[in-house]
């Protein structure tokens, strides 16, 4: 494993332990596209951590990848940007998590 990988398992290691510290449970999500697409699926199983696995949940759609992104072909324009925020809501949903959140909201 190279230097910049060990560095990115460090880094998302701690910061999860600090949103932890604070209470606060997290998502990972891959991205639409495949970079550091398996570091982020194995920091979410080593973290214990919910994954949305956008790329896989993207292929499974059949949905074309090239009109999600802006030039660069990494970064998402608005339709990868909707498409992914679905894809997060549809994990949210399908553990829970949307009605525990609706449920703190309406006690608070």
């Amino acid at each position: 494993m190279n230097l910049i990988r060990l560095q990115y398992y460090f880094n998302i290691r701690e910061i999860t332990k600090t949103i932890r510290n604070r209470g606060i449970e997290l998502i990972y999500s891959t991205y639409l596209c495949e970079p550091m697409y398996q570091d982020i699926k194995k920091a979410a199983v080593e973290n214990e951590v919910l994954l949305c696995d956008q790329f896989a949940m993207l292929g499974d759609a059949a949905i074309p990848s090239t009109p999600l992104f802006t030039k660069d072909r990494f970064h998402p324009n608005a339709h990868g940007y909707q498409l992914m925020a679905e894809f997060l809501l549809k994990t949210m949903e399908e553990r829970g998590i949307i009605f525990d959140l609706l449920n703190k909201f309406k006690n608070s």
